[in-house]
């Protein structure tokens, strides 16, 4: 595989995993703030992906995974 094919594979599982983690920290509080911080990562990223440029998405997907980690670790 190619680097930029592994970074954005790799960028999308810790954005996807991350997603996931903060969804169920959020749900063991607040149900309804889950489905806010379900739905808020989707449209960050729909504007990702329609405004920047391909080469920078693998980035935007890992730094983004990356704050929603942080998040969710705030949450604990």
């Amino acid at each position: 595989m190619d680097i930029p094919v592994v970074m954005g594979l790799s960028g999308w599982a810790v954005m996807i995993a991350s997603w996931i983690w903060l969804i169920l920290q959020i749900m063991r509080g607040s149900p309804p703030l889950a489905l806010v911080a379900a739905f808020v990562p989707l449209f960050a990223m729909y504007y990702v992906w329609q405004n920047w440029d391909i080469a920078w998405r693998p980035t935007v997907c890992f730094a983004f995974g990356f704050g929603l980690n942080l998040t969710a670790h705030a949450l604990r």
